[in-house]
């Protein structure tokens, strides 16, 4: 009888003691997901930061090259401007050789010029 009352209480002790153990491992595994999670939202948190960063940059860049392209298209179409215009005028002009000015015209008189 001695060896039963002996075993019955080696299983409540083992009973007893299985389940400290179960929850020490469920404790374990909830410490390793918390951390594990907080690991994940740091990771992601610094990489959307970064991000932010490189695209105000690239937004400034574009910016910038937006108004150096302005200032460019306005040289060149200076520069075309004037260079057609000199173009032009040295093939569409004629050297005048006698100037004729016209006098006063009466009110009322109309002049055809043919």
């Amino acid at each position: 009888m001695f060896a039963f009352k002996w075993l019955s209480a080696q299983k409540q002790n083992s009973s007893l003691n299985s389940k400290p153990q179960i929850s020490r491992n469920v404790g374990v595994v909830m410490f390793s997901a918390l951390v594990l999670s907080l690991v994940t939202y740091l990771v992601l948190v610094g990489s959307v930061t970064t991000k932010g960063y490189e695209i105000r940059d690239l937004e400034q860049r574009a910016s910038s090259l937006k108004q150096q392209q302005r200032q460019l298209e306005v040289q060149t179409s200076g520069s075309q401007g004037l260079q057609g215009s000199d173009q032009s005028s040295k093939g569409s002009f004629v050297a005048v050789d006698r100037i004729e000015y016209l006098g006063a015209v009466p009110v009322g008189v109309g002049v055809a010029v043919r």
